[in-house]
C-alpha cells in the first residue's frame, strides 16, 4: 500500500506515467476534458466518440498537460490529510470553504467553534 502522497514524489502521472508537464498518454483515466474537466476518456460530448474512437477537435485541440497539484488543509495546511465523511458538514462548516479540504482535526476545531459560538449567543 502506498503512503498518501507518494505517487507524487517521483512526478509522474500514476495512471500513464508521463513526467510533470507532459501530456497524458491517450486514454489515461487521470486526463480532464479540456472543455469541462471531466474525465476526458468518458466525456462523450467533447472527447470521445461513441465507438470509443477519440474525436479529432480534442486530438488537435489545447490539451493540457499532467501538474501535480497536492491536496492539503485548508486550514492548517496538513498535506494529504485521510478523507472522512461528515454527515452535517454543510451545518457546520462555513460556506465559504465547503468545497476545500480540511482534516478531521480542524473539521472538529471547526465543529467545537460553531457550537460554543451559539451556545454563548443563545
Amino acid at each position: 500500500m502506498r503512503k498518501k502522497g507518494e505517487m507524487y514524489k517521483n512526478r509522474r502521472c500514476h495512471d500513464c506515467g508521463v513526467e510533470e508537464g507532459e501530456l497524458h498518454v491517450l486514454g489515461c483515466d487521470f486526463e480532464g476534458c479540456p472543455e469541462c474537466g471531466n474525465q476526458a476518456i468518458i466525456c462523450y460530448e467533447h472527447c470521445v466518440n461513441p465507438d470509443g474512437s477519440f474525436k479529432e477537435d480534442f486530438l488537435a485541440g489545447a490539451r493540457y498537460p499532467y501538474i501535480i497539484i497536492p491536496v492539503a488543509c485548508a486550514r492548517c495546511l496538513k498535506p494529504y490529510p485521510d478523507l472522512f465523511h461528515a454527515d452535517d458538514w454543510d451545518e457546520v462548516v462555513p460556506p465559504d470553504i465547503r468545497s476545500k479540504v480540511l482534516c478531521l482535526g480542524c473539521y472538529e476545531f471547526v465543529k467545537d467553534s460553531r457550537h460554543r459560538s451559539n451556545r454563548k449567543s443563545g
